[in-house]
């Protein structure tokens, strides 16, 4: 299946119950033409990536230029990325390649996230959704890697498993997720998820990602699920502690995805942007799609 982005946001709305509920009061949202209209109200930046400042491998026009133009007026920029795939070292390298100038404590990503949560669990056994590409090996924990498993033959290994940790979708299949279903089924065990996007913008179209598959679980079997990035606290907790010296009210959250970015930056208490060209959203009724799921974004901008 190759998603577009209605039928995103019509998934989106089908979890909403499962995201975090809003807590702020509404606003009405503010149209801006770009970053650059508002950027002297803010001290520090927090942006999504997918959508935002790239789509898949390719950074988005103007994205580039923004970011080099807020670190050189004294702002603070910090990437908050659902990304999961690679480790975190690789993902600071793609952006740096990208154009984009961050350095490692300019970056936190999902994975991120679960590899602190991991540390703390040294007994459990992990079964772990990702390809080899992922490198599954450096997570700090024991595991090994559902999808190298011929999992009709090899499905008491999946059952042994303490655990399930969905890290990637890259060449997840339905078979894939039908044998995990199975192996929850006879023996029912946490979930983690180390990325809560259901879809994410690609060079040619969307990605389904971990968060869809996790979500098609949650229907079909009776899971304890734990959710690491955007639009859960941690990802925005470890957000602002990074940007700690900068209080709430000056903090920007720049995203392209309602359930998950503008979501999340309202519950944190901070101030958002929404971008509509290249994202979750892109060629969608904008105004319609913030009516229907009531979450509103203090700026509307094409891009950044």
């Amino acid at each position: 299946m190759k998603p577009s982005p209605r039928w995103a946001f019509e998934a989106y709305q089908r979890i909403r119950c499962r995201l975090p509920e809003l807590h702020p009061e509404p606003v009405k949202p503010q149209q801006v033409p770009s970053l650059g209209a508002i950027c002297d109200r803010f001290d520090g930046f927090i942006f999504d990536a997918f959508g935002v400042l790239n789509a898949g491998n390719c950074a988005l026009p103007t994205a580039v230029a923004r970011f080099h133009d807020l670190q050189s007026m004294g702002k603070h920029c910090l990437v908050l990325s659902n990304a999961a795939s690679v480790p975190q070292q690789e993902l600071v390298r793609k952006y740096r390649n990208l154009g984009f100038p961050i350095t490692p404590e300019q970056l936190i990503s999902s994975r991120m996230l679960v590899n602190a949560a991991l540390a703390s669990e040294p007994e459990r056994t992990w079964a772990i959704m990702a390809p080899t590409s992922a490198h599954a090996d450096q997570l700090p924990c024991r595991g090994f890697i559902i999808g190298d498993l011929k999992v009709k033959a090899n499905r008491e290994r999946l059952h042994s498993a303490d655990a399930i940790l969905m890290l990637s979708a890259q060449r997840w299949t339905d078979e894939l997720q039908q044998g995990l279903i199975d192996s929850l089924h006879h023996r029912p065990r946490p979930v983690w998820v180390a990325n809560p996007d259901l879809v994410a913008p690609r060079e040619n179209g969307m990605s389904l990602e971990p968060g869809y598959y996790a979500h098609h679980l949650m229907d079909a079997a009776d899971v304890d699920t734990v959710f690491f990035g955007k639009p859960f606290s941690n990802a925005f907790s470890a957000a602002k502690s990074r940007l700690s010296q900068i209080p709430a009210s000056r903090l920007l959250m720049v995203g392209d995805t309602l359930h998950t970015d503008i979501l999340g930056g309202r519950n944190a208490g901070i101030r958002t942007m929404l971008v509509t060209a290249h994202g979750a959203l892109k060629g969608l009724d904008v105004n319609a799609c913030i009516a229907a799921s009531e979450i509103v974004p203090d700026f509307i901008a094409p891009e950044i």
